[in-house]
């Protein structure tokens, strides 16, 4: 009786497997399109700044679900900052830094920065500055300015006016060596 028992799962399990493996390609292929895109840094370059910001979209929808670690102070470029840390599985998806009236977003992806968001808060007005990173050099930098956070969604973005000095956000590395700071302290 155990024998035709086990004969009989091992049969379904054949038939159950054959049908599945006569899924057409059709089928498959649209569920390829229905999976979120896969995000490559081997990408760079202008066209990689929508794939950037489609994984920024994809980590902030996610971000409640991820564990939170922080506020705690870190050495910052000029002075002392607040650091969060999101972390999904342990490792670090996203470091918000806060000092003064600057706010910094960076999104990480394999460990490196590919995305930074800087808020600006002044008196009257709130400047946003985006940067977008590959392995090897910043891509693309942009700039809003608005009176407030309900206009800068309505404000256009300008190409980001650089400073006189030496702007640690314009290098990848420079970028990269500050969270590497954040994450282990100084090496």
């Amino acid at each position: 009786m155990k024998f035709y028992t086990n004969l009989n799962q091992l049969l379904l399990f054949l038939i159950c497997s054959t049908f599945y493996s006569c899924k057409s390609d059709e089928s498959i292929e649209n569920e390829a399109e229905k999976s979120p895109p896969v995000f490559q840094m081997t990408d760079v370059g202008p066209e990689t700044v929508p794939l950037i910001e489609k994984e920024v979209e994809r980590i902030v929808k996610e971000m409640n679900d991820y564990e939170v670690k922080g506020p705690i102070t870190v050495k910052h470029v000029d002075g002392l900052a607040e650091m969060t840390l999101y972390n999904l599985a342990g490792v670090s998806v996203v470091i918000k830094t806060q000092k003064a009236q600057t706010e910094q977003w960076f999104f990480l992806y394999n460990r490196r920065v590919i995305y930074l968001r800087e808020l600006i808060y002044q008196d009257d007005s709130l400047t946003e500055n985006k940067f977008y990173y590959s392995n090897t050099s910043m891509i693309n930098a942009t700039q809003k300015e608005a009176k407030n956070q309900s206009e800068l969604s309505k404000a256009t973005s300008s190409k980001f006016r650089k400073g006189f000095k030496k702007d640690y956000r314009l290098d990848v590395r420079e970028v990269n060596f500050l969270v590497i700071g954040f994450l282990y302290g100084d090496l």
